[in-house]
């Protein structure tokens, strides 16, 4: 698609081009799916780095005063707020092109059990084998399964939350037009939400071996890598990255972006709200290294 095209949805926008007049995919920073339009979220310098390293990128919304001294390949957006004009102009495709549009007939392996009672969307799904979907699970499209998967009852694969961006006062419910990755032999308890990603790329995914109990809910472009362990009643903020061999106990909360790293370990009813190193025990609310928490509940008692 011509990155023209943008200006049909806001004619205000400014475009500098460089080497690139056309566009395959959007979507996040974090994508690397080939010819990509994405965005700096507002005045992030860190999303700027990033951007201008990667091969993949061809378009970039960012604030103009940001770039100016720079040289780079990839077409310039001038936006005075990046981030909600590209969710918009995401909408804007959604509402008024074809550009996603397409649909694809599922493919569910012969040898998958599925419940009389689940409910799966029409097209663009696929199941592996050796599935088991359990009773009153819903399947929305744009989901994948791998082999060998257990999907609890009234688990809820593929759906959409909750997307607001704002511009000139205005509130907008931003569509979500992803979809989800589940690796093989992971294991899904009761009750569970997965949220489609918002963006085509990339799909909210779930890794190889993951192991997931009851009512747990995974915003959307939430990644949990291979081998994490995600106890009941927790919940995953949008964007946030469980790295491998995590694990997330009961009743805890990690905010948009966080990263938990390898066999690092977030005990029952944390608030975790920055980035967990790997190996590394935290607790409380917010979360803070165990060992430390532990020190100061004891001073507390001392003092008491």
């Amino acid at each position: 698609m011509e990155i023209q095209k943008i200006l049909d949805f806001d004619p205000a926008l400014k475009i500098k081009f460089n080497k690139y007049t056309t566009f395959t995919r959007i979507g996040n920073i974090r994508s690397e799916e080939p010819n990509l339009l994405t965005y700096c979220r507002d005045n992030n310098g860190e999303d700027l780095e990033y951007a201008l390293t990667k091969p993949n990128v061809v378009a970039l919304l960012v604030r103009e005063e940001e770039v100016k001294d720079i040289e780079t390949d990839i077409t310039l957006i001038y936006s005075t707020i990046p981030y909600s004009d590209f969710y918009l102009f995401h909408q804007y495709l959604f509402d008024h092109t074809d550009y996603y549009d397409k649909k694809s007939p599922n493919k569910i392996a012969p040898s998958a059990i599925i419940s009389p009672s689940a409910v799966i969307e029409d097209y663009n799904i696929i199941i592996g084998e050796n599935v088991n979907v359990g009773p009153q699970v819903t399947i929305f499209e744009n989901s994948i399964i791998g082999d060998n998967v257990i999907i609890g009852a009234g688990c809820v694969i593929g759906a959409e939350s909750l997307q607001i961006v704002r511009k000139n006062g205005k509130k907008y419910r931003i569509t979500h037009t992803g979809g989800v990755i589940i690796g093989n032999g992971t294991y899904m308890g009761a009750n569970n939400v997965i949220v489609r990603s918002c963006l085509r790329t990339p799909y909210t995914r779930i890794g190889n071996e993951v192991m997931m109990a009851n009512l747990i809910m995974a915003g959307h472009s939430v990644i949990i890598e291979d081998g994490a362990q995600i106890i009941s009643n927790v919940v995953l903020g949008g964007g946030c990255i469980i790295k491998k061999n995590a694990r997330v106990s009961f009743g805890s909360n990690i905010s948009n972006f966080v990263v938990v790293g390898e066999k690092a370990w977030v005990t029952f009813g944390s608030a975790v709200t920055k980035d967990v190193p790997p190996g590394q025990k935290v607790s409380g609310n917010f979360a803070i290294d165990h060992a430390k928490l532990l020190k100061h509940v004891k001073r507390l008692t001392r003092e008491e």
